[in-house]
């Protein structure tokens, strides 16, 4: 039996090392697609998908330029962060169109309008001024020329708010975790907020999933359970046995809830169920795994 050749574009990033990785445990024949092979910031007609894709079954496009990855300094704009993600997405769904090659986009849920609804469903309304500024924006519009180029013939996801090994140091859970380990004082901006924290394993266990079913269409993908800052700085502290403070002098009087979604199309369609809690997905990255 032919092995499924999957490539994953981003694969030297946070998602798509998870994805890689969860992948060739399965027995799939993986094409890491990292900066190297493909720099989306280069000129699109340097771009040469078939000298990096070939025979492929799927993409897995998880590659984007993140404003957090960059410092002050070097930050790029929010015109060129949104060209860059737009373009890419745009030029590797007209390859895999030509070329009859399935693609799965991962977008983001920062493209609803109101991230503190409870139960954020697909068709709910979007904004273009989303939660995500420049980069939220730049997903969303990616997301919906892939949709128009492959006649919906594709597969995005929209998990909420990511997390795993390979996090970067200025993003919560991470942030939180460096403290920690370092017996700092850990700082909460309104401690009471609550988010819906998303292991990346889960992520590639949803992509999976898509893949054996040969799956189209648009999922939320969330851990169905929300935990609030205080909880998952609690958590870390614990698991770390770190001596640090916890510091809460944010507004709790009118606490969010962000990132609920309702991923009951997932659960349906492709027998999606998240996996890991937000204890078990902190052990993995204290421990620097996976899955």
């Amino acid at each position: 039996m032919k092995s499924v050749k999957v490539a994953v574009t981003g694969s030297t990033g946070m998602l798509g090392l998870h994805v890689s990785f969860f992948l060739k445990s399965l027995g799939y024949t993986v094409v890491n697609v990292s900066r190297e092979t493909w720099n989306i910031e280069d000129p699109p007609d340097s771009w040469n998908f078939s000298s990096f894709l070939e025979d492929v079954d799927f993409v897995i496009h998880c590659a984007a330029i993140i404003s957090s990855n960059f410092t002050s300094s070097n930050c790029p704009s929010s015109a060129k962060l949104i060209s860059v993600n737009t373009a890419s997405s745009v030029y590797l769904a007209q390859w895999c169109q030509k070329n009859n090659i399935h693609l799965i986009y991962i977008s983001g849920a920062v493209c609803y309008k109101d991230p503190n609804k409870v139960g954020i469903a697909e068709d709910d309304e979007k904004s273009l001024n989303c939660l995500g500024g420049a980069y939220g924006l730049s997903k969303y519009l990616a997301e919906q020329a892939v949709l128009s180029v492959t006649g919906e013939r594709c597969t995005v996801f929209r998990p909420s708010s990511l997390y795993g090994t390979g996090m970067p140091s200025n993003r919560l859970v991470q942030k939180f975790i460096l403290q920690a380990k370092k017996n700092l004082p850990i700082e909460l901006s309104a401690g009471k907020n609550l988010v819906n924290l998303l292991h990346c394993s889960d992520v590639a266990r949803a992509i999976e999933l898509a893949i054996s079913r040969k799956a189209y269409g648009i999922f939320n993908l969330a851990s169905g359970e929300s935990e609030s800052y205080k909880e998952i700085a609690s958590k870390i502290l614990s698991l770390t046995s770190s001596s640090s403070v916890l510091i809460d002098s944010g507004d709790n009087q009118n606490a969010q809830n962000r990132m609920l979604l309702d991923f009951s199309r997932a659960q349906s369609q492709l027998g999606y169920e998240p996996h890991i809690t937000v204890h078990d997905g902190i052990l993995l990255m204290l421990n620097n795994r996976y899955f």
